[in-house]
C-alpha cells in the first residue's frame, strides 16, 4: 500500500506575480533600486527560471516598479527566452552580454543615477564582487532580509507541494527497508532510492541521497566506499527530492536483524 497525498499543482505564475508585486512594494518603501537575484532557488521561487550554477552570471533583476529584466550570457538567450515562457515562469526583457563584456556593468547601467542594489545573499561571492566594483560597495547591500521576509512564510500551494514531497520520501524509505537484503551495496541502495523517488512523482533522489552502513553509521556524512550490507549491521538513510523545487529531507536509522544490547542503549 502507497502511502501518498493528493497531487500538488506546481506554483502559477499568479503566485510568482504576487510575490513580485509584494517584494517591488518593499524595495519601493526601503528606496531600494531593485534586488538582483543569482542563479539560486530564490531566482526560480519569484521568476520559475532553474538555472544551473556557473562561472558566468544568470540571474534577474526586480526593479522597484515591479519590472523584471534577466540578465545572461548572449549564448544562452534562447534557452533563457524559451524557460521563461513557460506557463508558469514569469516573462521579462533579457538582457544579454558577450564575452569581453562585464555582465555587472550591464546590470548598473540599469539602475536610476544613485540607485541602491540588494544582492541574492545565495549568489556566488564573484557576482558581489563583480556588483560591488561596478556600482560601488555603498550602492550593494544585502538582499536576504527582503528575500527571507517573502520565503519564510509559505503559502498553501507551497505547503502541499512540501507535503507531497515528504510523503514521497516517507513512501521511498519504507520500500528501501523492505527491499534490503545481505550483500546488497550502498551504491545499489542509492540507485533504487533514485528510480524509488522519480517513479512516485519526485525529481530523483540521487543528488541528495546518503546511505550508510554498520560502523559507518557513526560518521555524520558516512564513510568511504562501497560497503556490503552484513546481517546486524545499523542502517542509515538520508534522503530527500523535490517536487516542483521543495524539498523534502528524511533521515532513517535501523537495524538490519536484530540489535545488539549496546544499540539499544545508545537509542534509548
Amino acid at each position: 500500500m502507497t502511502f501518498l497525498p493528493p497531487a500538488a499543482a506546481p506554483i502559477n505564475a499568479a503566485e510568482r506575480r504576487a510575490r513580485i508585486q509584494a517584494l517591488a512594494a518593499r524595495l519601493k518603501a526601503e528606496g531600494t533600486a531593485a534586488l538582483l537575484l543569482g542563479p539560486t532557488a530564490s531566482l526560480r521561487y519569484y521568476t520559475g527560471l532553474d538555472w544551473h550554477p556557473s562561472e558566468r552570471l544568470t540571474g534577474a533583476l526586480i526593479h522597484a516598479d515591479g519590472r523584471v529584466e534577466y540578465v545572461c550570457p548572449r549564448f544562452e538567450l534562447d534557452k533563457v527566452a524559451g524557460l521563461t515562457a513557460a506557463p508558469n515562469a514569469i516573462a521579462g526583457d533579457i538582457l544579454t552580454w558577450e564575452e569581453e563584456e562585464s555582465p555587472y556593468a550591464l546590470a548598473a547601467g540599469r539602475l536610476p543615477e544613485g540607485g541602491v542594489l540588494a544582492v541574492d545573499d545565495q549568489a556566488a561571492t564573484f557576482i558581489w564582487l563583480g556588483l560591488s566594483r561596478a556600482l560601488g560597495a555603498d550602492r550593494v547591500i544585502d538582499g536576504a532580509p527582503l528575500i527571507l521576509a517573502q520565503r519564510s512564510l509559505k503559502s498553501p500551494a507551497e505547503i502541499a507541494l512540501l507535503t507531497r514531497a515528504k510523503a514521497i520520501t516517507l513512501e521511498v524509505q519504507r520500500r528501501t527497508r523492505h527491499w534490503l537484503k545481505a550483500g546488497v551495496r550502498t551504491s545499489e541502495v542509492m540507485a533504487f532510492i533514485d528510480a524509488e523517488h522519480r517513479a512516485l512523482g519526485g525529481e530523483g533522489g540521487s543528488w541528495f541521497c546518503l546511505v550508510s552502513f554498520g560502523d559507518d553509521t557513526c560518521l555524520p556524512h558516512g564513510g568511504e566506499g562501497d560497503r556490503a550490507l552484513q546481517a546486524d549491521d545499523v542502517v542509515l538513510i538520508d534522503t530527500g527530492t523535490l517536487v516542483d523545487g521543495y524539498h523534502s529531507d528524511i533521515t532513517r536509522t535501523y537495524v538490519f536483524g536484530e540489535p545488539t544490547d549496546d544499540f539499544r542503549r545508545v537509542w534509548a
